[in-house]
């Protein structure tokens, strides 16, 4: 899981593969270049360009504090920016 909570862009690119999720409401999301994307993205702004491929995970609709469930996250690692 990614949060930024500043308004610095976000971007994935050159045949990266990405599992995860984005949170980066203030942000500018850039996901291009042959990038394979599993999971989900919230910011500002999502754009998806040169053949990269978006995948939503559907169950991360229902995992947070709004949803009622009980939902276990373990943080890998951690950068101020």
């Amino acid at each position: 899981i990614v949060k930024l909570t500043s308004n610095k862009d976000v971007q994935i690119q050159n045949d990266a593969v990405f599992v995860g999720a984005i949170y980066a409401p203030l942000s500018k999301a850039d996901i291009k270049n042959d990038v394979q994307f599993y999971g989900a993205v919230v910011a500002d702004e999502v754009f998806i360009e040169n053949d990269a491929q978006l995948h939503y995970d559907e169950a991360l609709a229902n995992v947070g504090p709004s949803s009622g469930e009980d939902a276990d996250a373990l943080l890998i690692s951690w950068r101020e920016l």
